[in-house]
């Protein structure tokens, strides 16, 4: 484990659902953890180390969404929320939604992913106990699939 200082809530929260005897854990993480940077940036080492614990905690299954960017409402501002937004507009209007998907997300498809990950999972169809899911299996599971 990394010896940057981990946020402790989402640490205590994959404890405390482990202690609970919750057997599917689903955590977002963010697009480029591993990535070429991650140990060189701190928001990824962040991340790597809350993915790890994890992991570590030997959940019957855990799920690991990566996102990039995350677009839509929030109830907390984030400091390149409007900014990150328009600019991800742009691309999917200049070069389409394919593109904008490499790097940008709807939190409400994000949301979808991780729910039918979490019910794939419960029927047994999971493709390994430490599912990760990058963002083209992000939007495939929340908006090609899903049926609400």
């Amino acid at each position: 484990m990394l010896t940057t200082r981990l946020p402790t809530v989402n640490v205590e929260l994959a404890k405390a659902a482990r202690t609970a005897g919750v057997e599917t854990f689903v955590f977002v993480s963010s697009a480029g953890t591993r990535g070429f940077l991650s140990n060189m940036l701190p928001y990824s080492k962040m991340k790597i180390g809350v993915e790890d614990t994890v992991k570590s905690l030997d959940f019957k299954q855990a799920i690991i969404l990566r996102p990039g960017f995350l677009k839509g409402k929030r109830e907390v501002a984030h400091g390149v929320g409007p900014a990150g937004e328009a600019l991800f507009n742009g691309v999917r209007a200049t070069l389409g939604q394919g593109v904008e998907d490499k790097f940008a997300q709807d939190g409400e498809v994000v949301a979808r992913a991780a729910v039918k990950a979490a019910l794939l999972a419960a029927e047994g169809k999971a493709p390994s106990k430490y599912w990760v899911l990058e963002s083209n299996d992000i939007i495939r599971l929340g908006r090609e699939e899903w049926n609400a």
